[in-house]
């Protein structure tokens, strides 16, 4: 997977310097920018380059100024390609940008795209946030892909890897807010007199002392107004359709399984839940498959405890307590081809377990792993993945390829080439190859609309409305621990709460856009 964005610059030959400028910042922001002068070498074919740039592009930036829209063969010809390629996107994706150079008309076949105005304070900062956030995007294309061709092909799922990132998504407390408020409630000592390090040896040095009943009533009440999100669900729809069958989880809270019950899924016919402190090593080997495929072929490993069982691993020395068959299983899974979401990879139990050498790795979390990070070292030299940002996070990432695997008609292929122009000094190709769904309506020359039938719009109507309803249910529950805060309620819940309503806002607005088609 490309590491960096590809990106194809149309402009008017009179803004060429300005738009060196804008190749040289692009570049020195770690993208891959193409421009014809600056990347068609002597003795090139100028056409077949100019093709093969735009096809090898995730995206295209239409550069423009009083000189490119005032010619007319720029605005017939090089926007209405940009927007064919743009038709074979998914609905969301970002592809095409307009970029005003200076303060200018924006051509009417442009009018439904945000521009970003670079001339302004904060329009380089714009760009490259749309940029990265299409990136994302595009990442999570990738992985969905992947895994749609692995269930054809009958291939085993990726194992999938659960952190504490899961469990905030669900208004659960982080740790460091727990490890502040046990302190400061069963301590002797006020947190914000002790460095990060006292916080946290007072903080196993407490639950030392506690036995496993004393430690669950501590524990349950972080947990007791938290509920699954609405990745879970999307989560438990993904399982239930065959997309992942291992999950491992370091979380003790039943959030995962609760969703599987909730989409249909019964315990112990469709799915075994194996506890690592509780369940025999000899359990634990046949649940994982090394003693045959009899049973549930849906697996959840929890590995550090369980909060219905009472059974937990907190402190320093219980983490690091894994007996060396449950470290073998944990290797061997860990070396396949894996999903780690929400999971910031420092507990060094399982950074023993996760191998240099093996499958793809895909890394999904809110922040990425910064140079001298456990995970930037194995990302480095195993293929795969990293989806940060606003993607990363829990909910919206599993939304996401739920919409992708789930939520939206297969789709098929279709190419067609039609050539390359140049007019009044403008620049393209019209090759297209991309995938679309439904009726495909060819108009014209390389012009190419989709067309759904009144059913698809109502099953996707109805599918979305679902999510809908998810998502308020989620909202609720969110805002009411909230309000039981006040005015201090914990930053991640009023961010997820905000990431939550803007959810719902698009939900709406794509519902009511179906609609309209409808009629």
């Amino acid at each position: 997977m490309k590491a960096t964005g590809e990106i194809f610059l149309s402009y008017a030959r009179e803004d060429a310097e300005k738009v060196e400028n804008l190749y040289q910042k692009l570049s020195d922001a770690g993208f891959k920018p193409w421009m014809d002068k600056k990347d068609i070498v002597p003795g090139e074919s100028w056409k077949s380059s100019i093709q093969g740039a735009i096809q090898r592009s995730d995206f295209f930036l239409v550069c423009l100024s009083a000189n490119s829209v005032s010619k007319r063969g720029f605005i017939r010809k090089e926007i209405e390609h940009a927007l064919d390629i743009w038709q074979e996107e998914l609905d969301r994706d970002i592809y095409l940008i307009p970029v005003r150079l200076e303060d200018c008309e924006v051509p009417e076949s442009l009018s439904d795209f945000q521009w970003v105005n670079l001339f302004e304070e904060y329009g380089w900062a714009r760009l490259v946030e749309a940029i990265k956030v299409g990136m994302e995007r595009r990442h999570i294309k990738t992985l969905a892909d992947l895994m749609r061709q692995r269930k054809t092909a009958g291939e085993p799922p990726y194992v999938l890897f659960l952190g504490a990132g899961a469990s905030i998504a669900s208004g659960a407390p982080t740790t460091s807010e727990i490890v502040d408020d046990i302190v400061r409630t069963l301590g002797d000592r006020s947190p914000e007199t002790m460095s990060a390090g006292e916080k946290v040896d007072a903080f196993h040095t407490i639950l030392d002392g506690l036995s496993d009943a004393e430690r669950y009533t501590v524990l349950r009440r972080y947990l007791s107004r938290a509920a699954p999100s609405a990745g879970y669900q999307h989560l438990a729809a993904l399982v239930k359709a065959g997309y992942f069958d291992t999950l491992f989880t370091t979380n003790f809270d039943t959030f995962l399984e609760d969703s599987l019950a909730d989409a249909g899924l019964r315990a112990r016919r469709d799915f075994v839940v194996v506890i690592v402190g509780r369940d025999s090593e000899q359990l634990i080997q046949a649940a994982v498959g090394r003693l045959g495929r009899e049973g549930p072929q849906i697996k959840i490993i929890k590995l550090h405890g369980d909060l219905s069982s009472r059974v937990f691993a907190l402190t320093s020395s219980e983490v690091l307590e894994f007996s060396e068959q449950t470290r073998s299983f944990l290797k061997d899974y860990l070396s396949r081809d894996v999903v780690i979401v929400g999971h910031t990879m420092r507990d060094e139990d399982i950074n023993r377990c996760v191998s240099k050498r093996g499958g793809t790795l895909w890394y999904v979390n809110p922040s990425s792993p910064s140079a001298d990070d456990f995970m930037h070292r194995i990302l480095s030299v195993r293929e795969g993945g990293v989806i940060t940002g606003e993607y990363g996070s829990f909910d919206r990432f599993f939304g996401e390829l739920a919409d992708l695997l789930l939520y939206r008609p297969e789709r098929v292929t279709i190419e067609q080439e039609v050539g390359v122009i140049e007019e009044a000094g403008m620049v393209s190709s019209v090759t297209i190859s991309g995938r679309v769904s439904g009726d495909v309506v060819i108009v014209g020359a390389g012009r190419i609309e989709e067309r759904r039938t009144p059913d698809e719009r109502l099953n996707k109507i109805e599918s979305l409305t679902r999510q809908l309803e998810a998502l308020r249910s989620n909202l609720d529950k969110l805002e009411t621990q909230a309000a039981m805060h006040g005015i201090l309620a914990p930053l991640h819940l009023v961010n997820q709460i905000e990431v939550t309503r803007k959810e719902i806002r698009e939900l709406q607005n794509e519902i009511k856009r179906l609609a309209r088609e409808i009629g």
